[in-house]
């Protein structure tokens, strides 16, 4: 999220140019996912779904010092509460949430 936050600030400062940051960014993750390096965000989101139903506010692809990747992932739910999941994006393994 601070990515992504930073993204959309440096956006709102900085016009064009950080928009080609945005868009560097979505490339590397097409480019992970068209290699097969990562899952696409839509079958991770077909997994998600049954256990997290609800419309889903921000996804980010992160690369956690660790190593791997994980998708980050912000679902409002049917309830009102929002919740934040980490996923594998290599395995598709839920790797922990929080509201």
């Amino acid at each position: 999220m601070r990515k992504a936050l930073r993204a959309a600030a440096a956006a709102l400062l900085l016009g064009a140019g950080a928009a080609a940051v945005m868009a560097d960014e979505h490339d590397d993750a097409r480019r992970l996912r068209d290699s097969g390096q990562i899952l696409p965000l839509e079958e991770i989101l077909e997994r998600i779904r049954g256990r997290y139903p609800g419309r889903v506010i921000e996804v980010e692809l992160e690369h956690p010092h660790r190593g791997g990747y994980r998708y980050e992932l912000e679902i409002l739910g049917p309830d009102g509460i929002v919740r934040k999941l980490r996923v594998d994006a290599v395995t598709g393994r839920l790797l922990d949430r929080g509201e």
